[in-house]
């Protein structure tokens, strides 16, 4: 009976390190572009996701993410947006958005905030995405008694 109750706490402790590994959703409809940013995101314990366009923002929002980066022209930013937000378990997270590409775009104004994602420049973007799959990775730490500690 004792070694059930341990297995059962192994597999206790096991799952809990799965969901605090931090998983990352990068959207960008620039294959350089994308490459980047998963060069300068893909670092330590997270588990990226790409996207290039719409559908597979969709496919991709069946996996569930802390992070949302999106780095899309301003012709399909509220397409993305909207798929993103209306996806289940999607409402809340936070979606950075990489203004370079939205600056000289007049047609979305009122649209970020709309969505609540927030516009930043690239290095804010990069900087801001570190810190947020940093912070999600500590947490959360498991004990030797299997046993969670909120961080």
């Amino acid at each position: 009976m004792l070694s059930q109750s341990v297995a059962k706490a192994v597999r206790s402790s096991i799952n809990i390190a799965r969901k605090a590994k931090s998983r990352l959703l990068i959207v960008s409809d620039e294959p350089s572009h994308l490459k980047t940013l998963q060069a300068e995101l893909g670092m330590g314990e997270v588990e990226i996701t790409n996207a290039t366009n719409t559908e597979e923002v969709r496919r991709a929002c069946h996996g569930g993410h802390d992070l949302a980066v999106v780095d899309v022209k301003p012709g399909i930013v509220v397409d993305v947006l909207e798929t993103l937000r209306g996806s289940e378990g999607y409402g809340e997270i936070s979606v950075l958005v990489d203004n370079s590409r939205l600056v000289m775009e007049p047609s979305l104004a009122g649209v970020l905030p709309a969505f609540r994602a927030m516009p930043c420049s690239s290095e804010e973007l990069v900087r801001l995405a570190r810190h947020r799959v940093s912070s999600s990775d500590s947490r959360l730490s498991v004990n030797s008694t299997g046993s969670s500690k909120v961080l």
